[in-house]
């Protein structure tokens, strides 16, 4: 038999979660969990990562901040999916933004783009 329990982990304080925002939880490193915060209006994301706090209380300790803006997406976003996905020794962001494939790489910093008709 084995014992287990439930935590409720307080979204990070840090951050104002908009309606319209998405928000997902993942594996990270396949051993930790990531909570995705998207937030529309300013169109970043934020990885925040669940670890043991000062006081050995589990909490959100963010990781990375991606500025779409600053990748040269000034389109309105209208996210419809977003999961990071770990490839070897590189962490991708994948995220979907209308009939277009996005995948980011956390480790360098640089995206490659798919449309619907595959074409890179």
């Amino acid at each position: 038999m084995r014992i287990e329990c439930t935590q409720i982990i307080a979204l990070p304080k840090r951050r104002t979660i908009d309606s319209s925002d998405i928000i997902g939880i993942a594996k990270w490193e396949g051993k930790s969990l990531c909570l995705i915060h998207y937030h529309r209006f300013s169109q970043v994301f934020a990885l925040w990562l669940l670890r043991k706090t000062k006081n050995d209380a589990l909490g959100w300790v963010r990781s990375h901040e991606i500025n779409l803006g600053r990748m040269g997406l000034r389109k309105p976003c209208c996210m419809t999916f977003v999961v990071p996905s770990e490839v070897a020794t590189t962490i991708l962001l994948v995220f979907i933004i209308y009939d277009e494939a996005y995948n980011y790489s956390v480790n360098d910093g640089c995206y490659q783009i798919k449309n619907s008709n595959g074409e890179m």
